[in-house]
């Protein structure tokens, strides 16, 4: 037989099957995929809600000029997807190239693919935006922010703040007050694009009253406690302590020397005055005649210095027994608790130098 030969040609009827075969797998691919990951309409995004809280983990925005393979690896990273790859065969599949818009979401972290990608090719909130507020701010920090965020651009924030006028009357938390300092509650919010300051102000104010609860305005009443004493202490907690565990150690701290009638001698509420960031204050600074210097004046300062967390409101209205009368905080952060004044001395030679 001869060795070399020509190969027969395929019968037409073998190239059909398995052209068949392959439209066969696709098909079932198709279809399997669309299982997993299947469509869904718009409605995915958030109802517009004015004010609404948003969880800050829940916030995804895509900047201009970002493609789809970069948007993959931030919702991957962000874990709203479980794969980079299959989100851009997806769109990809779907001829969605192009169409994922820049702009600012409200995901959840439950939702299959096809929904998210379903509400990023829609695109962002149409009539919302998503505003932030960091604990720990000031209501002047805040008064610059919402001018950054074009919600305002004159002072109408923080005049609103110092004379609030009828709103203190929607609340009883705020009874006797006669400034909202304190009581703007630090979160992610979800508003109109055209919503008012006094919108923005009132929404804060709702989230405070949403988190006092009652059983801890019945521990601030069984302590014989004012609500805007225990939010005083609370925004000096925001503002000196990092942990919770320590902000509860320095509460009982405070009310013990408030006891004693020693001097807090906060450099916090030094720095509300001055308007300074520094983690020590100067000698000059303590001679400050101001009610809120610490160092001059006793008791608490006459108002709140920043707008506490949920965890420093937590703390100062549940504090742990312990037997210091100082802190300090390391360069690292690390609060330092001493006994006597000469224990404290020693640990400011330690870690402060």
């Amino acid at each position: 037989m001869n060795q070399f030969y020509r190969q027969q040609p395929q019968p037409r009827k073998h190239r059909i099957i398995r052209f068949a075969l392959l439209i066969a797998i696709g098909a079932l691919s198709y279809f399997l995929f669309q299982g997993i990951f299947p469509e869904t309409t718009p409605s995915a995004q958030p109802p517009a809600v004015v004010g609404d809280e948003v969880n800050q983990e829940n916030v995804f925005v895509i900047e201009k000029g970002e493609g789809v393979g970069v948007i993959a690896v931030h919702l991957e990273e962000r874990e709203f997807i479980s794969s980079a790859f299959w989100f851009k065969a997806y769109v990809l599949m779907k001829g969605l190239q192009g169409k994922v818009l820049a702009g600012t979401y409200i995901l959840e972290k439950d939702w299959n693919l096809g929904k998210i990608v379903n509400v990023l090719s829609t695109g962002p909130l149409s009539n919302e935006r998503v505003v932030t507020f960091l604990e720990g701010w000031t209501a002047k920090e805040m008064n610059e922010h919402v001018k950054t965020e074009e919600i305002t651009t004159d002072e109408s924030f923080i005049t609103l703040v110092n004379n609030p006028g009828e709103i203190i009357q929607k609340y009883e938390f705020l009874e006797g007050v006669t400034q909202l300092e304190g009581f703007l509650f630090p979160d992610t919010y979800r508003i109109f694009k055209d919503a008012a300051v006094e919108d923005v102000i009132v929404r804060m104010l709702d989230e405070f009253d949403s988190r006092l609860t009652t059983e801890m305005r019945a521990e601030i009443k069984n302590q014989n406690r004012e609500v805007y004493d225990v939010v005083i202490m609370a925004s000096i907690l925001e503002r000196e302590v990092r942990t919770l565990e320590d902000r509860k150690k320095v509460t009982d701290l405070i009310l013990r020397r408030i006891d004693a009638g020693i001097p807090l001698q906060m450099d916090s509420t030094v720095n509300y005055v001055t308007g300074k960031d520094t983690p020590a204050i100067s000698l000059d600074d303590t001679r400050l005649n101001s009610p809120y210097n610490t160092y001059k004046y006793g008791g608490l300062p006459p108002g709140p210095i920043s707008n506490p967390s949920i965890e420093s409101l937590t703390a100062a209205i549940y504090p742990e027994d312990n037997p210091y009368w100082y802190f300090l905080n390391a360069k690292d952060g690390t609060t330092i608790f001493s006994k006597d004044f000469e224990e404290h001395k020693l640990n400011k030679s330690k870690y402060l130098r």
